[in-house]
């Protein structure tokens, strides 16, 4: 009562601003990545935002989260039985009353206990390698898009310069008063020149906007896709020599297939304590009750089965055989991954050539000026002009490709060796 007349004696006003104040702070506490990921610098930044954002990675954690939980389920003991019976009968026309109580603790032989938690943490190991599995193919996307996004800026532009030649040609022929039929000509060649440019800036801002989207669902904001958080061309690129063996990966493939395997040889350890008989001992209490007389007795109950049917050879022999398969997986599952690298790199160092063989953009925009010059004076014709802008845009687009080839078999080359969470853009 005190209580409430307090509380209407506080202004409307702080009572107000009291629950705005609360509902800010629930939702601070509700979107904690939106706090981590507020700001970025770089590149690094946004790939690291993705890695704790996106969806695929929060979903993967959620899973690890309950796969904590399986050793706690496989190391609980089995509860102690209560067992009791009554029974009524009569003996010479006199009522008999026996009852029997019995509490049993059950010991499991064999070590089944300790073969459970180690099923337990070897599956709990699989599931953990799923988080690292996801942060695999968020780098694999992420990176290769952050790259994509800058190219596609410096294609538009590089269309944006071309469209603005073709436009300062066409109003110096607008403004001659009359056009030789050659002239006409180019004015034609110059018109459906910059159309198709433009048709082509269009598609690129529609990829630029597909990208910032894919952006957005991996770190889970928006995104404006500024020059300054996207990755610039790298003028040295990380050398990557070749493996003997697999022994250093340690990328989520190859864990798990050591996670399997680890799970395999923890089947084969179940199925042998499963050989073994559980124990059930517990203290035991007799009363008979017969004409008003009680009598009562103590002693020790054990219960045991009796191993004469099966000793679970079948569940042995098929543990046996997952183990070969596990070990199978693992072998041929390594030289796969080992495979899948050398390729890699193979692809890598081909881009590598490719662009280190390719003229530099600075070499051909210094040539294409020299031929607007020439054409402004008269001296070549304006196909050359297209031509040189044409080489110019191909020219782009080659080296973008090359460049993009190179990152995503990099990064794939760092998820098969596991490096993925150490590597920077």
């Amino acid at each position: 009562m005190l209580f409430s007349v307090l509380i209407s004696k506080i202004p409307t006003f702080y009572i107000q601003a009291i629950q705005w104040l609360g509902a800010c702070l629930f939702l601070l506490l509700s979107f904690p990545a939106y706090a981590t990921c507020h700001e970025f610098k770089n590149s690094q930044d946004v790939l690291d935002c993705a890695f704790s954002s996106h969806p695929l990675v929060l979903a993967a954690k959620a899973k690890a989260l309950q796969g904590e939980a399986l050793e706690a389920l496989a190391s609980q003991r089995p509860n102690p039985e209560f067992d009791t019976n009554v029974a009524f009968g009569q003996s010479q026309g006199v009522a008999v009353v026996n009852s029997q109580t019995t509490l049993a603790h059950t010991f499991e032989l064999g070590s089944k206990r300790g073969s459970r938690i180690e099923k337990a943490q070897a599956e709990n190991e699989m599931i953990s390698t799923d988080v690292l599995k996801a942060k695999e193919e968020v780098a694999q996307s992420v990176v290769p898009t952050l790259f994509r996004l800058r190219q596609v800026h410096g294609e538009i532009k590089t269309l944006d310069e071309a469209i603005e030649t073709f436009s300062k040609i066409l109003d110096q022929l607008k403004k001659r008063p009359r056009l030789t039929p050659e002239q006409r000509v180019a004015q034609s060649i110059f018109k459906l020149a910059q159309s198709d440019y433009q048709a082509r800036k269009a598609a690129l801002q529609g990829e630029a906007l597909s990208l910032v989207k894919t952006i957005e669902i991996a770190i889970g904001q928006p995104f404006q896709g500024k020059d300054g958080f996207l990755p610039q061309r790298k003028n040295t690129w990380p050398e990557i020599s070749e493996l003997e063996d697999t022994q250093s990966f340690s990328g989520s493939n190859i864990r798990k297939l050591r996670a399997e395997r680890k799970s395999a040889q923890a089947d084969l350890s179940l199925a042998q304590s499963e050989a073994w008989p559980n124990l059930k001992v517990g203290p035991t209490f007799q009363t008979q009750t017969q004409a008003g007389i009680s009598y009562e007795a103590y002693g020790l109950s054990l219960t045991v089965p009796l191993p004469l049917y099966q000793t679970n050879t079948g569940g042995r022999r098929f543990a046996t055989l997952g183990v070969d398969k596990a070990e199978t997986s693992l072998r041929t599952g390594s030289d796969i991954l080992k495979n899948e690298r050398d390729r890699e790199v193979i692809q890598y160092q081909a881009s590598l050539k490719a662009l280190q063989n390719a003229s530099t953009l600075y070499e051909v925009e210094k040539e294409h000026q020299k031929v607007e010059e020439l054409f402004r004076i008269g001296l070549i014709q304006s196909s050359l002009v297209i031509e040189a802008h044409r080489q110019i845009v191909d020219l782009t687009k080659n080296v973008n490709e090359r460049e993009l080839e190179a990152i995503r078999s990099l990064w794939r080359i760092y998820a098969i060796e596991g490096r993925i969470l150490k590597e920077r853009i």
